[in-house]
């Protein structure tokens, strides 16, 4: 049978039975009970011979709620059970009983009771809260001939975590890995009841420490972070990251995105002036760090680093700066490192390079969409484009020019999309070719089956692979080059090598294999990309330079060839 309901019309009735009734023994009256259970019928329950074991956790539990200073001799008895599920139903209710008393009748248990009823009472000490329990507490907490309470000791100390109860768990620091943790835990504690302000020095303290474990230290110094002034944490923040204790780094780099929102901007300047004094592989993690950290405040002293001569000392730092650019949504700074970190002699450094340049490039189909991007092909016939001669065809989804040597090319040849003229735009297509091909995607182009404007020139063996072409300067865009076309003639081509050719034709061709060719054209500025590495700049300031024009795919006069397109696609810019 349920004996007490907790409804809101009880919970009125209790409390007004407790403004009438608290000076009378054994007559409290939970009021509105339809058994009508006074606080005397619950404790004849507990004394009671017959009365089962359900029936007494039940009464001890309802005596939780309505019992008065009548109702704890009879509970503090039923502590001296052997049964543990009686002593615990007791000790909560002992431990919810408003009365001044419970203190010290429960500290009276704790030096009277032995084993796990001892230490229930210990616990229950700690969930009380209050101060009068810190001395006997203090002196269990060391107790080593009695682990268990001295345990649960300092766990009740923990959630006190009131200055006297923190005075009581100091001694135990270093000695003890139980004490250090709960010393943190009592001191979050106060930070959060209290105020961070009253909590700081007990922070301070525990990170100056030298003898506790690292989980305890890394919390000590959020702690630092969270409840001292910006002023004063970047300091001790720069003395743990600049620490040869490698578990006082690994807690700096922890606590790095603890710093507040509002104070963002002055804790990345703090970062900036430290970085650059850390050790290389100290500044690659601050660097990931501050990326995770999403903090567009550090871009400014990455760029200082990114703007230092490359050597081989920095170019793993290098790398995690520019990663962190990108991270931080400023892919274009990035990608001129990483290109540059393609002529890396460290293997490992100039393939994460070539790697993290073609995620640059990477869109998913979804993604290309909502960029504006639109096929060129249709995949099944060459409705799409007109002209070349005869030699293009569509053959499982891929657009096909091949010549023999029966039948060879003797003239260059030009399909011609259908799509009208472009001016600014960004081209994707996908290419193979056979080791004897020669071929390119032409634009700003006249409408007809000729060489007339800048090609995006490729070859089979590759040493084209990269090149802008024009018919009037011929391979005009080095590969890995910087070009400024000022005239009519080769004289006022201004040509400024930024990586190696031969080197960067490792990293973005393979004899045979498919890649991509990414044209980019806006305004009098052309860049091309393979397979997503940046192979050529040019900027053309001639006044006839053309502006628009139609896009073609090459087929160029000579050996029997096999030249195959997929997956072309286009964007207006």
């Amino acid at each position: 049978m349920k004996l007490f309901t907790n409804t809101k019309k009880t919970a009125f009735a209790l409390t007004a039975a407790f403004a009438l009734t608290a000076a009378a023994v054994g007559t409290a009256t939970a009021a509105g009970s339809a058994a009508g259970v006074t606080e005397a019928s619950l404790i004849k329950t507990l004394a009671s011979a017959t009365a089962t074991d359900n029936d007494k956790v039940t009464a001890a539990q309802d005596l939780g709620h309505i019992g008065t200073p009548a109702a704890i001799a009879p509970l503090v008895a039923l502590l001296n059970s052997d049964k543990a599920h009686l002593r615990h139903a007791a000790r909560y209710a002992l431990e919810n009983n408003p009365s001044p008393t419970i203190e010290d009748v429960l500290l009276d248990a704790a030096f009277r009771l032995t084993g796990p009823a001892r230490v229930g009472v210990i616990q229950s000490l700690g969930n009380r809260g209050t101060d009068k329990s810190v001395p006997l507490l203090a002196k269990l907490a060391p107790d080593t001939a009695d682990a268990a309470a001295a345990t649960a000791a300092t766990t009740s100390l923990s959630k006190i975590a009131t200055p006297a109860a923190l005075a009581a768990l100091a001694p135990g620091l270093g000695k003890c890995p139980i004490a250090a943790a709960a010393y943190l835990r009592a001191a979050d504690r106060l930070a959060a009841r209290v105020s961070g302000r009253h909590a700081a020095k007990y922070y301070l303290e525990l990170f100056g420490r030298k003898d506790i474990p690292y989980p305890v230290k890394e919390g000590a110094l959020r702690g630092v972070i969270l409840t001292h002034p910006v002023e004063t944490a970047l300091p001790i923040w720069e003395t743990a990251i600049s620490s040869t204790d490698a578990n006082d780094v690994d807690a700096a780099l922890r606590v790095v995105t603890e710093f507040p929102k509002d104070l963002r901007a002055t804790a990345t300047k703090g970062f900036g002036e430290v970085f650059l004094k850390l050790p290389a592989a100290t500044q690659i993690r601050l660097a990931e760090v501050l990326a995770v950290r999403g903090d567009e405040n550090a871009e400014g002293f990455f760029s200082i680093l990114l703007n230092r001569p490359v050597t081989p000392d920095n170019e793993a730092v290098r790398f995690a700066a520019a990663r962190a650019l990108v991270s931080l949504g400023k892919p274009e700074r990035a990608e001129n490192v990483f290109n540059r970190l393609l002529a890396s002699k460290n293997a490992g450094i100039a393939g994460a390079a070539r790697e993290a340049l073609r995620g640059l490039s990477y869109q998913t189909p979804a993604a290309e969409a909502a960029a504006g991007f639109k096929s060129l092909f249709n995949g099944k016939d060459l409705t799409e484009w007109r002209g070349g001669d005869g030699w293009w065809s569509v053959s499982n989804g891929i657009l096909t020019a091949e010549s023999t040597a029966e039948k060879p090319c003797k003239k260059n040849s030009h399909l011609i999309w259908n799509g009208g003229e472009k001016g600014d735009f960004e081209l994707r297509a996908e290419f193979r070719l056979s080791r004897s091909a020669n071929s390119g995607i032409q634009f700003r182009a006249e409408d007809k089956n000729a060489d007339t404007s800048y090609q995006a020139d490729m070859n089979g063996t590759g040493e084209y692979i990269g090149f802008l072409y024009h018919p009037g300067f011929h391979l005009v865009g080095q590969r890995g080059a910087r070009v400024v076309l000022q005239g009519k003639n080769k004289g006022g081509i201004k040509t400024t090598p930024f990586i190696d050719s031969k080197l960067l034709l490792q990293h973005i061709y393979k004899v045979g294999t498919w890649a991509e060719y990414k044209i980019v054209a806006k305004g009098n500025h052309i860049s091309l990309y393979v397979n997503g590495i940046k192979t050529n700049d040019l900027v053309d300031f001639r006044p006839n330079a053309p502006a628009k024009g139609v896009i073609t795919l090459q087929m160029h006069a000579g050996p029997p060839m096999k030249i195959e397109y997929r997956n072309l696609r286009i964007r207006d810019l």
